[in-house]
């Protein structure tokens, strides 16, 4: 239900003229493609998979444990959001069925500057998918054609879009935030860099919450240390369990982490699929990377990261209850 309310609302904005792109990762939507085809299957949409699985053989191309795990929207130049959530009922689970209470998860909305560089990374992913479905029979029409120029640039245009427009005047009040992505070509440790570099410097407090918790050693080692100069560190983790084997891996870290300080809890009352955290006053994060192999080493990711104190502390607010 939630997915078809979204589905209408995107059909809708492309009949109204609103260039409209989708796509969504081969495995993570794996089992509901089909109905999506057919949902989106109208003039104005374009709908792409990225790394589709669709034979068994998909399997044996390079990168397919690579997976798109960014969760982005952008609506022209005004406003994009960036978080956890995927479009999928707050109390569906996949794997486990329905449950009375919401999973717990956040985004966030950003309007201002920032909305191009999520813009350019969404509008990225999608033409990455879409080369990647369509690039032999672009080429093979090139090659052939009788004005591959001009074809060449027709393609570059449709590829890139619309053209951008002015930027929306900000009538709220600013903060300091940054963009960050996980990619495999420059980005590789980006956001895992944000994290440690905050907790490095953190002074009182560290709050991170996230369901699949396995980081490696610069990571582990950053929280120790930060507990032993009397930090504050506390860890929200996943208390019900959606994957045995991620929380198996989290729990082996438990006595390492509270032998050096760190306080542990476990979020009971449903799925956790919250990405976020706060360190002292003035820095947060929030986004679809979790602190584990698969996505600080695989995964493409993006997270927003805030430098604001009314930010945090809202944040925070919402940990602590």
């Amino acid at each position: 239900g939630a997915g078809r309310l979204v589905a209408d609302a995107l059909l809708a904005a492309a009949r109204r003229g609103v260039a409209v792109r989708v796509v969504v990762d081969g495995f993570g939507s794996h089992d509901t493609l089909p109905r999506l085809r057919q949902w989106l299957a109208e003039p104005g949409v374009e709908f792409e998979v990225f790394r589709p699985l669709e034979r068994w053989w998909s399997w044996l191309m390079p990168g397919q444990m690579r997976r798109l795990h960014q969760k982005l929207c952008v609506v022209d130049q005004d406003v994009a959001f960036v978080g956890g959530i995927n479009v999928i009922d707050d109390r569906n689970d996949i794997n486990h069925g329905w449950s009375t209470q919401p999973r717990y998860d956040f985004a966030v909305a950003v309007r201002g500057p920032l909305v191009a560089a999520v813009r350019t990374t969404a509008q990225a992913m999608w033409t990455r998918a879409h080369l990647g479905h369509l690039w032999r029979d672009e080429v093979l029409a090139l090659a052939s054609s009788r004005r591959p120029v001009d074809d060449a640039l027709r393609l570059i245009r449709r590829l890139r879009g619309r053209g951008a427009g002015p930027l929306p005047e900000e009538d709220t009040r600013p903060m300091v935030a940054a963009f960050v992505v996980r990619d495999n070509v420059g980005q590789r440790r980006a956001i895992e860099r944000a994290y440690v570099e905050a907790i490095r410097a953190a002074r009182s407090r560290v709050d991170i919450a996230v369901p699949y918790f396995y980081p490696g050693r610069a990571f582990r080692r950053s929280l120790r240390l930060a507990a032993r100069r009397g930090v504050q560190v506390r860890l929200l983790l996943q208390g019900k369990v959606d994957y045995r084997i991620a929380a198996l891996a989290a729990r082996a870290l438990y006595d390492e982490l509270r032998a050096h300080g760190v306080r542990i809890f476990e979020y009971t009352p449903a799925f956790l699929h919250a990405k976020v955290a706060v360190v002292d006053d003035d820095w947060a994060t929030v986004g679809s990377s979790n602190i584990d192999p698969l996505s600080l080493l695989l995964n493409l990711e993006a997270n927003v990261v805030v430098r604001d104190t009314g930010f945090a502390a809202a944040l925070r607010e919402r940990l602590q209850q």
